[in-house]
């Protein structure tokens, strides 16, 4: 089988750099993941409640528990990436996502016949265990290790305009991910949720396994290529690089406080958007404006984030990552405070903060681990920091909430936030000239 994909795709006699086919295949990939990602799951969320019989509290409940324990394995993921590579990595990830969804799909089956057996255990308890496994097949194996796979992948072909290159596969991404809920209704309500979620299964588990079987390779010196698509040596670029002079390991980078500056700043941002969108509603009625409104937000945010990822996928390519990060902190504090005091106003600062903050995330969860700790271990070093990034994503909501029960609004953790972010801002002012 590795034979005849060899045969049939050979990077170093194409006809043009071989670098540009894998963007295209990772960037399918890393759509191939919306079923995984919040904005996919949410179009079935209604359907699972009925068909499981759960309250929604525990619906986000079994979402939180299996989101948590897919970020504790991701790092595994990474470390199978650097042993075997990206390809065979995502042909694995992605049959076996694709199994994962046809088992969601049928949950409230399975527990319908674990009760028939077990008739003593309740069935919304029994619904509950197997839907907060199915959530954490799902988010293990598509928001986490797919994408994770597949933008690895993606930067090894690149170094010099490894930006860019980001910035534009990520463009795109956004673009189909905010169409994912609206077309994944189209299935639910041209079929059922369960065959929707067949189609799907189908065309993740057998439809991209194979595109990945033919068209990725790994990295570009293994066909006698070089990165960029250049023969010559890397163009010298103004940033923080550490594949300049050495490739990290994972104990080494975790051992360094660039590492965790940009990790935990990551992660900072993974949880303040996550929780704001996923409270976003409540958030506005809390502060007495008009909640039929609210969702009027996220087209400008998105606009205003695909202009952020552009512009700072550029800048990437050279100024040091550390200044970008920097706002994309300064952007946590600006939204924080809109949302303190949110008013008619401050709503577009809302959205004007959000917004870049979020073009930027892109950006730095792509480049910034390869650019700062090199590509030979590229997969578990991004890999532990993506755990850390998804844990603190699933910690979000709820954390939120807490504040709600505790203050009646959202300014504790909001607080929280603002010195969070002033503190890795503190990190990221030290390491800046490293």
């Amino acid at each position: 089988m590795k034979r005849l994909s060899e045969t049939l795709i050979k990077p170093a006699k194409f006809p043009f750099f071989y670098g540009y086919v894998i963007v295209i295949f990772t960037t399918i990939g890393t759509i191939a993941s919306a079923p995984g990602q919040t904005l996919g799951v949410s179009a079935f969320t209604e359907s699972l409640l009925k068909a499981l019989q759960l309250k929604r509290v525990w619906l986000s409940l079994a979402y939180g528990i299996g989101t948590f324990s897919g970020a504790v394995f991701i790092r595994y993921t990474g470390r199978l990436f650097d042993r075997y590579g990206g390809r065979i990595t995502a042909v694995g990830c992605s049959f076996l996502f694709g199994l994962s969804l046809i088992y969601i799909s049928h949950t409230d089956k399975i527990a319908a016949r674990v009760y028939t057996a077990f008739p003593f255990f309740n069935f919304k308890t029994i619904g509950f265990i197997l839907i907060t496994i199915a959530f954490f097949l799902i988010r293990f194996l598509g928001q986490g290790s797919l994408t994770l796979i597949c933008r690895n992948t993606m930067m090894l072909w690149f170094v010099h305009y490894r930006g860019r290159i980001a910035s534009l596969s990520g463009i795109f991404i956004d673009l189909v991910f905010n169409a994912t809920p609206g077309f994944f209704n189209i299935l639910i309500n041209t079929f059922n949720w369960r065959q929707a979620w067949l189609y799907i299964a189908a065309g993740v588990g057998i439809g991209y396994t194979l595109l990945a079987w033919i068209f990725l390779r790994d990295k570009p010196e293994k066909y006698g290529l070089h990165p960029d698509g250049k023969t010559a040596a890397r163009k010298n670029k103004n940033t923080t690089s550490a594949t300049d002079s050495r490739e990290f390991t994972v104990r080494q980078a975790r051992q360094t406080l660039l590492f965790w500056v940009f990790a935990v700043s990551l992660a900072l941002w993974a949880l303040y958007n996550t929780a704001l969108f996923f409270h976003i509603e409540d958030i506005f009625q809390t502060a007495g404006l008009n909640s039929d409104r609210t969702f009027a937000i996220f087209f400008p945010i998105a606009v205003i984030a695909m202009s952020s990822r552009l512009l700072s996928g550029f800048l990437s390519d050279y100024i040091k990552l550390q200044y970008l990060l920097i706002v994309m902190l300064l952007s946590i504090i600006l939204s924080s405070l809109s949302v303190i005091f949110l008013s008619p106003v401050l709503k577009y600062v809302l959205i004007a903060a959000t917004g870049t903050g979020g073009g930027i995330f892109g950006i730095l969860i792509a480049v910034s681990f390869p650019d700062l700790f090199g590509r030979k271990h590229l997969g578990e070093i991004s890999g532990l920091a993506v755990s850390v990034i998804v844990a603190f994503s699933a910690a979000g909501p709820f954390l939120f909430a807490l504040s709600k029960i505790l203050c009646h609004n959202y300014h504790l953790i909001l607080i929280l936030c603002i010195l969070a972010a002033v503190i890795c801002m503190s990190g990221g002012y030290i390491v800046r000239k490293t």
